[in-house]
């Protein structure tokens, strides 16, 4: 089977546009305290096979691990889940191709309420609840497009930061839907207008459900600018990391350019803020294959060799920096709690595999 890889326009695509912003009103968060605690990824599982229904075909696949230990890996094409045991064993695909129930056009990430697997296909606008063993238990058709990120709320409604060209949404990044697929609210943009239908990939995020009851969290993808929102679309602070490795920027990869960092995950968990942006490795343009006849000059040929990862966890309290570390391969989701992971290559003849990781704060002796 051939593998495929990203091209330029994918990478383009899972790095947001930079958009504007002082830090006037807005919180600093302070650097790591010396000498800073690590944080440590360790090993958890690999999946996929080098050939038959288990294999991973690239860096497009996405992993989460399900409520009873088992494995869930979207496949590239988006059509069908991956499911595979808890010693990484391949076991079974749920869904296949199509419009009706328990079938996809393109899952882009998988979201669980106790037990029930909720898959989220961004062509069809629609949820699809299923247990673990595939049987679908309700499908709920949404009145707005899912975004790149997209959250479970306790009380079973969806945050999802959404790109819409809507007239009543359009310059609002964030939109809460109700248990009956319709938009209950858009919110989460201090200056409305300042964003027109054309300039909609400014505003992107990514996003947590806050410990906090009724408050979520939102990153913005081409700054590390995170904002507290009530549910009720009211801004309640804005926190702001400003670093000189993380440079806004505009997403563009080119010859004789640096990629620019890119919030690409980010969590909220055990009162700590957790946060994944790609930064651009060292060696970046050696993973880049120039061919002046493809439309955007070449091709990626490592995912791993154009980011590295920094992973830093924040305390929202002390507006602190706890934990940080920066990570050669480029860790680009997270996995679940506390679980991060990312496609690589591995055996004697490199296949893709997908690896998961377990994030741990690793003190650093004085």
């Amino acid at each position: 089977m051939m593998r495929s890889r990203p091209t330029w326009p994918s990478v383009v695509a899972l790095l947001a546009m930079a958009g504007g912003g002082s830090l006037s009103g807005q919180e600093l968060i302070q650097d790591c305290l010396e000498p800073c605690p690590s944080v440590r990824l360790d090993p958890v599982i690999q999946l996929g096979t080098a050939d038959g229904p288990g294999i991973v075909e690239s860096e497009g696949d996405w992993g989460r691990v399900m409520p009873n230990g088992e494995w869930a890996l979207i496949s590239e094409s988006g059509d069908r889940i991956r499911v595979f045991s808890s010693d990484g064993t391949y076991l079974r695909d749920l869904g296949r191709r199509g419009e009706g129930p328990g079938e996809f056009q393109w899952v882009s990430h998988l979201l669980f309420a106790g037990d029930t697997l909720v898959a989220v296909d961004r062509r069809l606008n629609r949820l699809t609840w299923m247990r673990e063993d595939g049987t679908v238990v309700r499908t709920e058709q949404l009145t707005i497009a899912p975004g790149r990120d997209t959250k479970l709320l306790p009380d079973g409604r969806i945050l999802t930061a959404s790109i819409d060209y809507s007239p009543n949404r359009v310059g609002f990044p964030l939109h809460l839907v109700g248990l009956d697929g319709n938009v209950v609210r858009s919110f989460g943009s201090l200056n409305r207008g300042a964003f027109s239908a054309a300039e909609q990939h400014l505003i992107e995020r990514r996003v947590a459900p806050s410990e906090t009851p009724g408050a979520i969290w939102a990153v913005w993808r081409p700054q590390y600018r995170i904002e507290e929102w009530s549910l009720e679309g009211v801004h309640i602070r804005t926190l702001v990391r400003d670093v000189e490795w993380f440079p806004p920027g505009r997403g563009v990869i080119s010859l004789d350019r640096a990629p620019d960092a890119a919030v690409v995950g980010f969590q909220a968990r055990d009162g700590l803020l957790w946060v994944l942006s790609a930064v651009s490795d060292a060696n970046w343009q050696e993973a880049l294959e120039v061919d002046p006849s493809k439309p955007h000059g070449g091709d990626v040929t490592d995912m791993n060799g154009i980011y590295d990862t920094v992973v830093e966890a924040i305390d929202p309290v002390t507006l602190r920096v706890v934990a940080s570390a920066r990570i050669d391969p480029f860790i680009y989701a997270f996995a679940g709690p506390g679980l991060v992971g990312h496609v690589t290559y591995a055996g004697p003849s490199p296949v893709p595999v997908y690896q998961a990781y377990a994030l741990q704060i690793q003190e650093n002796a004085p």
